[in-house]
């Protein structure tokens, strides 16, 4: 279940897991979150299909802004046939200005993560803080068990 909102209007911090049912639920109180939804959801059954098991949803998509600019995802790229992807959609490689592509198709913008780097400040860790440098809540998505 995912938790109600802090005072800030923010995700309690953690990884919160939810189904699709459950983030359409939450998130998708209004046609333009809607929208946002099905981009999210067509690079969800892209990723699904190339072996991706993790993506994880932030932004101002999983506050309580009722219109979000767009979403920030990351996916784990562990097991990933990235040819799959590039064939499919390769928008999702595509970083040029600030992801625009990305956004315009998707309407909002997914970054890779590779979770085995070390050394390195992750931007699953990025994700989980906001501008003031206070820890928040993101959203995790099991993407073999979508639907």
């Amino acid at each position: 279940m995912i938790p109600d909102f802090n005072t800030f209007g923010e995700l309690p911090e953690g990884v919160h897991w939810a189904d699709w049912d459950e983030i359409s639920l939450r998130f998708g109180r209004n046609n333009h979150r809607k929208n946002m939804l099905d981009g999210l959801k067509m690079v969800l059954t892209q990723l699904k299909i190339a072996g991706c098991k993790f993506v994880y949803l932030d932004g101002s998509f999983v506050t309580n802004k009722e219109f979000p600019n767009d979403f920030d995802a990351c996916w784990d790229v562990t097991g990933v046939d990235a040819s799959i992807l590039f064939n499919n959609i390769p928008e999702l490689f595509d970083f040029n200005n600030g992801r625009l592509n990305q956004k315009m198709l998707f309407y909002g913008e997914f970054i890779p993560y590779y979770p085995n780097t070390t050394g390195s400040y992750s931007i699953l860790e990025f994700f989980q803080y906001n501008r003031n440098g206070q820890k928040k809540g993101i959203i995790g998505i099991k993407v073999d068990e979508l639907k």
